[in-house]
């Protein structure tokens, strides 16, 4: 049964649909989550990845505008046992595309009850999710919002934003891919790492924490450590300092 939205609401949809045309970045996706999508949807937390046709995520992050303790983003978005690869699996066991979990961990849905724990454990409010199965250029976009102030009965107001979250996803992951292409003419060190690892290994010479990179940049400290792993990978060294002892 559809819910009657009222004329405010159906207002903030609009504008949340007209301002996520401008989505480009991480920074620009920030911005909109916690503005025009925040009024049409209230939510404290948004998780999202994309993969590639081997299940490989390209690119994941959480966006929240109240800080949260690393061991907490570690819980939301680890690739392996975070709440979002659990909720990857969860959606394709059960063949659907969005779930709703409220912040006692009930569903409408048949869900696995560590899935429910999880979600009550990390005391962050209800959450919906979706995911768009396999996509042309991508295997899937996957997000999920997760808020104390989310609505339980935003069943038809996440059915109307989700294909506009995916498509920003998509601009997103699409600029990233393009940043991320090393240059041929510059020097030993560009050559090896592309711009975005670049600017992370500067601010690792100042010393900087990988919380502090992921202010500086507005990434999360986890996206921090991803990138440092494949920069360790193309600098074929095994830790930070290693790292920055290759001239």
């Amino acid at each position: 049964m559809s819910l009657v939205l009222s004329e405010r609401t159906l207002e903030y949809f609009g504008e949340a649909i007209t301002s996520c045309q401008s989505v480009a970045n991480l920074s620009d996706l920030f911005m909109w989550s916690q503005g025009p999508l925040w009024a049409f949807l209230p939510h404290d937390v948004m998780l999202f990845s994309v993969a590639n046709s081997q299940a490989q995520w390209l690119m994941s992050d959480c966006l929240h505008s109240q800080p949260l303790k690393g061991q907490t983003v570690n819980a939301l978005i680890d690739s392996h046992h975070g709440l979002l690869a659990l909720l990857i699996l969860e959606s394709r066991k059960l063949g659907m595309r969005k779930l709703f979990i409220d912040a006692k961990g009930r569903s409408d849905q048949p869900i696995a009850p560590e899935l429910g724990k999880a979600v009550v454990a990390l005391k962050l409010g209800g959450l919906w999710f979706a995911d768009t199965g396999a996509l042309p250029g991508f295997h899937r976009i996957s997000f999920a919002v997760i808020g104390a102030q989310l609505p339980e009965m935003a069943q038809q107001q996440w059915g109307w934003i989700a294909p506009s979250i995916q498509a920003a996803l998509a601009r997103v992951v699409a600029g990233q891919s393009a940043a991320d292409v090393p240059l041929a003419d510059a020097p030993l060190e560009a050559q090896v790492l592309t711009a975005r690892q670049t600017e992370i290994m500067k601010w690792v010479r100042q010393g900087k924490t990988n919380h502090e990179i992921g202010a500086i940049m507005d990434i999360s400290p986890f996206t921090v450590k991803n990138h440092l792993q494949k920069i360790y990978q193309r600098m074929n060294v095994n830790n930070r300092v290693q790292a920055l002892g290759q001239k």
